[in-house]
């Protein structure tokens, strides 16, 4: 399957993306997790899961980021990455916990909207106006694009403001009153509101899971992590892509140190099985051999 516009020797013209792939695979922990990653950084996409929407202006830098931001989700949180390829999960709006609220009771709002509500536009929505008004929001199919916008900070930021990224389907993007957006990144707009039954999860850091929880009712919330540690960074104007090898060996250390962490849990368990198990083998024969000596006098 064909997932997107650009084959692998045009995204091959980028300096370092074989390296950036080799690094990617090299983090893989198993099989299926190699084969999602080639399947991601080579085809662009995953089984039936097309993040592909189209949108906006694209190039091969942009749908190099696309593919590196889910190859990334697959190293840091494969559950999450399940769950987008499971429900079809391919739209994505960056922005704060701080609007959580007002979302969970109105939708998603542009900022026209969440004035006429007498609400405080305290998200990224505030650094993006035309002409002092914004009439639509924005939706992404490039999720590391959805993070950055996540990490504008809102005008009064408090310890507990965190990033989170909404995400919806392409179907129900479809039945939203869409609009054309003159974009430098692949874009579209929603006229005016998203309802809260269209938002299909939320995205948030691990820590917050719990918290988002309570907040979100019924919304599937999923595990997003380390939006500003990203190892790779691309730069657009010389066809280059960085590896920073900092972070890179730091993602590897925490992979190394949860998989040891694991592997004791999975020896921790099979010990204490053992142990049970061996128990129970001892009374076993302490029965079977009480039974022998039991025939051995009724026979006497």
């Amino acid at each position: 399957m064909n997932y997107t516009a650009y084959s692998l020797d045009r995204l091959m013209d980028f300096k370092n993306y074989k390296e950036i792939c080799d690094r990617f695979l090299e983090l893989a922990i198993d099989e299926e997790t190699k084969e999602k990653l080639e399947s991601i950084l080579y085809k662009g996409g995953y089984k039936n899961y097309d993040p592909y929407g189209g949108e906006g202006r694209n190039n091969p830098y942009i749908d190099i980021q696309r593919r590196m931001g889910l190859a990334y989700l697959i190293i840091k949180n494969p559950d999450t990455f399940d769950k987008l390829v499971d429900n079809n999960i391919m739209y994505f709006h960056g922005t704060r916990v701080d609007a959580l609220p007002g979302i969970l009771k109105y939708g998603l709002n542009c900022v026209d909207k969440i004035k006429e509500h007498g609400e405080e536009v305290l998200t990224g929505e505030e650094w993006s106006r035309y002409d002092g008004n914004r009439e639509f929001i924005s939706f992404t199919d490039v999720l590391d694009i959805a993070e950055s916008y996540s990490s504008l900070s809102p005008k009064n930021k408090t310890e507990l403001s965190f990033p989170i990224v909404i995400g919806t389907t392409k179907e129900k993007i479809s039945d939203a009153h869409m609009m054309h957006i003159q974009s430098s990144v692949p874009e579209i707009g929603v006229r005016g509101e998203f309802p809260k039954e269209s938002i299909s999860c939320i995205l948030v850091p691990s820590s917050k899971i719990d918290i988002v929880k309570k907040m979100a009712g019924d919304i599937m919330v999923l595990p997003i992590d380390d939006v500003q540690n990203r190892f790779y960074w691309a730069n657009p104007d010389g066809y280059e892509l960085v590896v920073i090898e900092e972070k890179y060996n730091n993602l590897k250390e925490d992979i190394k140190s949860k998989e040891d962490e694991l592997k004791g849990i999975k020896e921790s368990v099979l010990g204490r099985t053992f142990t049970k198990i061996k128990q129970e083998v001892n009374k076993l024969m302490e029965f079977v051999k009480g039974d022998e000596v039991y025939e051995r006098r009724a026979t006497r």
